[in-house]
């Protein structure tokens, strides 16, 4: 609903250091978090970006309990590490 509503999830609060996942791992908002992933829009914004303090979106999920929200972006960004790992494990062909 967000995203079809314009919201820009890569925006960046000038003053936190916050961005909408930031807010959304906050609140426990784990179904709009959901439709940001599955979103065909560009979403750069990653789940280890800290604010201005130093906090990721996993570390407030984490603070305010949020354990479902948690273990989704733990996942996420295993994936992440996992697929750049295998990247970087590619051999090389001479072409």
């Amino acid at each position: 609903m967000l995203l079809k509503d314009g919201c820009d999830p890569n925006i960046v609060n000038n003053n936190s250091g916050f961005t909408p996942m930031h807010w959304l791992a906050r609140y426990g908002e784990l179904k709009i978090i959901r439709e940001f992933y599955n979103s065909k829009q560009k979403f750069n914004v990653c789940e280890y970006m800290p604010d201005y303090r130093g906090f990721t979106p996993l570390d407030y999920a984490g603070m305010f309990e949020h354990h479902e929200t948690v273990l989704f972006l733990i996942k996420k960004i295993t994936l992440k590490i996992v697929a750049a790992m295998a990247e970087h494990k590619k051999p090389k062909t001479n072409s």
